[in-house]
């Protein structure tokens, strides 16, 4: 199986529960990314009416898909710093903002030695 149709595969199955862009299907995608899975979910608890709100909890995923034909470990940093820039600058904390997550999925044909053994990305 190809990258492009792992992608689709990987692509359907986020499609239950993420709202999903894919680049050149007129949806925008930040660069250098070929897709972007969106996950947004709000918790609120009321006492007796909705005006008397006790609580409220916001959560939030971004998820980035790259696909690539040799993932090394200069490309990995990259994209990983790319993929937390942008997932960061959509994190808008109020009053009930639980969390925001920022996931990062690689799909490669190969992926050399030193992106496992010397790369160490973190954040």
């Amino acid at each position: 199986m190809e990258s492009s149709e792992a992608l689709e595969r990987t692509l359907k199955s986020f499609e239950r529960y993420y709202s999903v862009r894919r680049r050149g299907g007129g949806d925008e995608v930040a660069e250098p990314f070929a897709a972007e899975a969106e996950f947004r979910s709000t918790t609120e608890q009321y006492f007796l009416v909705r005006a008397a709100r006790l609580s409220r909890a916001d959560s939030n995923e971004n998820v980035f898909f790259h696909v690539c034909g040799r993932l090394d470990c200069g490309a990995l940093e990259a994209l990983a710093e790319r993929a937390w820039g942008e997932g960061i600058s959509r994190v808008r904390p109020d009053f009930g903002h639980r969390n925001t997550d920022v996931t990062l999925v690689i799909l490669s044909d190969s992926i050399c030695d030193d992106a496992f053994r010397g790369c160490l990305v973190s954040f």
